[in-house]
C-alpha cells in the first residue's frame, strides 16, 4: 500500500480534450488567426489540488502510535501549495493549447481569488490561467457559483432521485457483497498499514510505547446506511486504511519532509 501510495504521486489528474475542425492549417503548428476555426469546447477532468487530510489530527491520532504531522490549513482545504500546482497546471494547459494553434498566446493575469472550498476553488484557479478574462475580478463570484453547481449536479443526486425501496435493494446487495469479501487478497496490505501505523519496520518485530487507541485491524469490513444521497458507506479496516493511504499520498504531494511521510515507514 505503502509502495502504491508513492507511486501515485499526482493528486490532482488532468486529462483534456477539445474540439476543433481543421485547426491546424497550412501555416503550420502554433500559427493562430482570427481566420481559423476557433476553440468550441476544453473539457477538463480533474481532481482538485493536494488538500489537507479531512479527518481532524485528534481523531487520525487515535488511529496510530505516534502523532500526525500538522497541516497549515483546516481539515480538507487546499494548501498554498496546491494552489500553486492548480495554476501550473492551467498555464501548462494554456500553453499547450497555444501551442496547438487553438488559442491566441496571451500573458494570463494574475488576480485575487478567494477560498470557496478545493473543488471550486481549484476548478478557478485552473480557468483563471487557462482563460485569463473567464474569471476576472468581476465575474468571480459567478465562477464560484457555476462550479459550485456542477459539481453539485454530477456527484451529489438530490434524494428523490431513487426511491426507497431502490435504495434499500442497493444498500442490501452491497452489504452482502462487503460481508463476504475475501480476507486473504487484503491481509498482507492491511498488515502493512498496521505496522506503519504502529510505527514498526515492515520486516522486523516491535511494541510500540503507545498502542493505538483505536486498533486498525480490529472490527470487521461492513457497510451501514448513508446520510442524503450516500445510499451506503464503507465501514472497517479496509475503508481505515484507504483513507491513510490517500493522506500519506497527500503528505508527500504536499513535499512534506521523508520523515514525516507515514513516519518515514
Amino acid at each position: 500500500m505503502i509502495r502504491l501510495c508513492k507511486a501515485l504521486l499526482l493528486v490532482s489528474l488532468c486529462v483534456f480534450a477539445w474540439t476543433a475542425l481543421n485547426a491546424q492549417t497550412a501555416a503550420g503548428k502554433g500559427s493562430y488567426s482570427a481566420n481559423q476555426d476557433k476553440l468550441k469546447l476544453v473539457v477538463v477532468v480533474s481532481r482538485h489540488g493536494v488538500r489537507s487530510p479531512t479527518w481532524t489530527v485528534d481523531r487520525l491520532n487515535t488511529y496510530s502510535s505516534k502523532p500526525w504531522p500538522a497541516w497549515s490549513v483546516p481539515p480538507g482545504y487546499l494548501t498554498a501549495h496546491g494552489f500553486e500546482l492548480m495554476k501550473l497546471f492551467g498555464a501548462y494547459d494554456r500553453a499547450s493549447l497555444a501551442n496547438a494553434g487553438l488559442l491566441p498566446p496571451r500573458a494570463a493575469p494574475e488576480h485575487p481569488i478567494p477560498t470557496s472550498g478545493r473543488t471550486p476553488t481549484s476548478a478557478l484557479w485552473k480557468v483563471a490561467r487557462l482563460w485569463p478574462r473567464a474569471c476576472s475580478q468581476t465575474v468571480q463570484l459567478r465562477c464560484i457559483l457555476l462550479a459550485r453547481e456542477r459539481t453539485t449536479l454530477s456527484f451529489h443526486a438530490p434524494p428523490e432521485a431513487m426511491d426507497s425501496a431502490e435504495s434499500s435493494r442497493v444498500f442490501a446487495e452491497f452489504s452482502t457483497r462487503v460481508t463476504a469479501l475475501p480476507a486473504s487478497p487484503y491481509n498482507g496490505l492491511l498488515e502493512q498499514m498496521n505496522r506503519v501505523l504502529l510505527g514498526c519496520e515492515l520486516d522486523a518485530d516491535c511494541t510500540p510505547a503507545r498502542p493505538p487507541e483505536v486498533p486498525l485491524m480490529e472490527g470487521k469490513n461492513g457497510a451501514v446506511k448513508g446520510k442524503g444521497d450516500h445510499i451506503v458507506t464503507l465501514q472497517g479496516p479496509l475503508a481505515q486504511a484507504s483513507s491513510f493511504a490517500e493522506d500519506f499520498q497527500l503528505e508527500y504531494t504536499e513535499g512534506m519532509p521523508s520523515q514525516s511521510v507515514g513516519w518515514g515507514r
